[in-house]
């Protein structure tokens, strides 16, 4: 039985055509870090762990994120219902009714202390 590829010898362009297609199959398979995908099947309990404490991570960002916005959110909204208030005062009508508001949470407060 004779050898098929000693029967067709490649050309010089067929041979750089096929040289380049073999380069670029090696750096895409570069780029698809297959050592590590060959750890991780080897050793699983790691991506378990890496898994583990990326998540771990992300929550405790998400939750000094949101407190930081909250802080911010509560201190943006207490200063803009006291600058309301503030500038209600001194429209007669409303800053009648914005006391007699104030009184009436303060004689609710006055009867219903809070619980400690």
């Amino acid at each position: 039985m004779s050898d098929p590829a000693a029967d067709h010898p490649l050309s010089a362009a067929e041979a750089a055509r096929l040289s380049s297609a073999v380069a670029r199959l090696a750096i895409r398979l570069e780029q698809l870090n297959l050592g590590d995908l060959l750890e991780v099947s080897k050793r699983p309990w790691k991506l378990v762990w890496t898994n583990f404490v990326a998540g771990v991570a992300r929550g405790v960002g998400m939750f000094f994120g949101a407190g930081v916005a909250g802080a911010i959110t509560l201190t943006a909204l207490t200063w803009v219902i006291y600058h309301v208030l503030e500038v209600a005062n001194m429209i007669p009508v409303i800053g009648q009714l914005v006391h007699l508001a104030q009184d009436s949470f303060q004689q609710f407060l006055h009867t219903h202390p809070p619980k400690k």
